[in-house]
């Protein structure tokens, strides 16, 4: 039976350091797209746009991080993520949306369909 991987990753943001754990694998939107990160990854520095982070720890269970953008560092086998906010997503089901501000999200739908209504 062969272990994964795994390595540490902290997000911090102005106030407070926002999530600290293990984690086998990292999706986050960089600048020029989606980027992975696995165990032993080459040293880089990223510059990552507001979005979804995807992590997936090493007893398999899988959540969403929502950043606001920033930066990410990944060296010596730890991953920093420095964002001016988070909202932590568990298991990222519908259900598990609650963490989020609905009356933000619902305007930002609400201007999206009135750009799309005047294209």
């Amino acid at each position: 039976m062969s272990m994964t991987k795994s390595f540490q990753m902290d997000i911090v943001t102005p106030d407070k350091t926002a999530l600290s754990r293990e984690v086998t694998s990292l999706v986050v939107p960089a600048a020029e797209g989606y980027l992975g990160v696995l165990a032993n990854h080459a040293p880089m520095m990223a510059e990552l746009m507001p979005g979804r982070i995807q992590i997936k720890e090493p007893n398999g269970k899988k959540a969403i991080i929502v950043v606001s953008g920033g930066f990410m560092e990944v060296k010596d086998n730890k991953v920093s993520i420095l964002a001016e906010s988070v909202d932590y997503i568990e298991e990222a089901s519908v259900a598990d949306f609650s963490g989020l501000d609905m009356r933000k999200a619902e305007e930002a739908l609400k201007e999206a369909k009135k750009r799309l209504a005047e294209l």
